[in-house]
């Protein structure tokens, strides 16, 4: 099993994939199981080859694939799923099993993502124009941010959306030389002075007809 990242940040949306090999001969009464933690948000499953069938139990957070049978050969089940709150530092593993009809102990396999600590003020970001936050997830009344641009700008406004794109605060920075940005204090209230709460926003930043945009959580 492999993840589409080994390091991500909450609101990242991950691609799971579980590679399933089939040799010697035809198996029996195959079934895949994948059990997320807490942490992961299913989000959908892609197409299953080999005449099988998907289906998630959001009750106990499972991926179940069953086959009838299952030729020789390889077949790649994948799902996305994506991070939900969690404390930095920690490293999220996701695990799946394989059963079969004459098989006498299940397989397992698993991929761990990592959730790195942003607390201090990076030295850049990851990629340019694209905002960093940190703490991430914000626990207080704020949170900083920087961010690079490639030319200078007269202009730039940072929007705020929930996850329904409600826009809940924007505000603009003026003048600003490009290269990496000082760090931005985000006040974490709309623009009508109530605290944001908790969950998942998405932070977009216009420099003229350029657009970024970042996942920043609020998890007091």
């Amino acid at each position: 099993e492999v993840v589409s990242q080994t390091t991500a940040q909450p609101g990242d949306m991950l691609t799971f994939t579980i590679t399933l090999v089939v040799t010697g001969s035809a198996a029996n009464t195959v079934q895949v199981t994948d059990v997320l933690t807490s942490n992961l948000i299913f989000q959908t499953a892609g197409p299953v080859a080999g005449g099988g069938i998907v289906a998630f139990n959001s009750g106990t957070n499972t991926l179940t694939w069953n086959w009838p049978a299952l030729t020789v050969g390889t077949y790649a089940l994948t799902f996305q799923a994506q991070l939900g709150a969690v404390t930095c530092g920690m490293g999220i593993s996701d695990n799946s099993q394989l059963t079969f009809a004459g098989l006498l102990t299940a397989q397992a396999a698993g991929a761990v993502v990592s959730v790195p600590c942003l607390t201090a003020t990076p030295t850049s970001t990851p990629f340019p124009g694209k905002p960093v936050f940190f703490p991430n997830p914000a626990d207080g009344d704020n949170t900083s941010m920087i961010f690079k641009l490639d030319n200078d700008a007269p202009e730039v406004k940072i929007k705020i959306f929930t996850t329904a794109f409600r826009k809940v605060q924007e505000r603009s920075l003026f003048n600003l030389a490009a290269g990496n940005q000082v760090p931005v204090t985000i006040d974490l209230k709309d623009q009508w002075g109530a605290r944001l709460a908790n969950g998942l926003y998405y932070v977009i930043l216009n420099n003229g007809p350029q657009q970024t945009a970042g996942k920043l959580l609020i998890a007091r």
